[in-house]
């Protein structure tokens, strides 16, 4: 009896083992396939995203698109990662150093020259862009009588790079500012100043009252897209 058990316990260990086999072929065969589709290019880690992550563009110039990298400390701007990655998903990467990295400093040497001389434009451009100064806006005088033409608003660019600068003109009424239904904007250089003028018959519909001006000073960053910006007020015109 005790042999008969005995055999039947190995034989389901055989049987288990076998599954167990197949079941580990059947996953390396997956894992295999799965390699077999993943793609390996070579990436310039090129700057750091304004959430923090390392933006990776391929220094093929024949490929398109990216990747994003996390930003936990493995890699730094200027350095050459080689990525496997399936769609969206990446399955390994590594920094290339050594005789690869020779290799494709040689073959792509000039791409990722120009790849990062515009990388270190755009981190200067948005390092420059982190201090912005409210642009100045000041009108020519304070008071105004409906038979004159004009309001007349001095603006300075106090920044060392294009700006933006929004003029929204408010009413006080019955002791609040409300927003008029018009406003002006205006791109100065560095440093540059301008006047405008708004008509007071047509942009303050010739109507008496005490204005002012909030004052919206933005800065955009390397692909345009509006990256701070700060507010301030003039001092009342009042229109009499």
């Amino acid at each position: 009896m005790k042999k008969i058990i005995s055999a039947i316990a190995m034989s389901l260990g055989v049987l288990a083992l076998g599954v167990f086999t197949q079941a580990s072929e059947v996953e390396a065969k997956a894992s295999a396939k799965y390699m077999q589709d993943t793609t390996t290019e070579v990436f310039l880690v090129q700057s750091v995203t304004s959430d923090g992550y390392l933006d990776c563009a391929p220094v093929n110039p024949k490929l398109k698109g990216g990747y994003i990298l996390d930003n936990d400390g493995k890699y730094k701007v200027g350095d050459i990662v080689e990525i496997t990655y399936w769609n969206d998903d990446i399955k390994k990467s590594h920094k290339l150093t050594g005789k690869k990295l020779s290799g494709i400093e040689k073959k792509y040497g000039s791409h990722i020259n120009k790849m990062m001389d515009k990388s270190i434009a755009s981190d200067e451009f948005n390092k420059a862009r982190k201090n912005l100064a409210k642009a100045s806006v000041n009108t020519t005088k304070a008071n105004h009588k409906l038979k004159e033409k004009n309001v007349t608003i001095a603006i300075k660019n106090h920044n060392k790079y294009e700006t933006g600068v929004e003029l929204q003109p408010q009413k006080k009424i019955n002791g609040k500012w409300k927003n008029e239904s018009w406003y002006d904007f205006n791109f100065l250089d560095s440093a540059e100043k301008i006047y405008i003028k708004h008509s007071i018959d047509h942009d303050f519909m010739g109507k008496k009252g005490t204005y002012r001006y909030k004052v919206t000073t933005i800065n955009y960053d390397i692909k345009g897209n509006e990256y701070k910006e700060k507010i301030s007020y003039t001092g009342q015109i009042n229109i009499h």
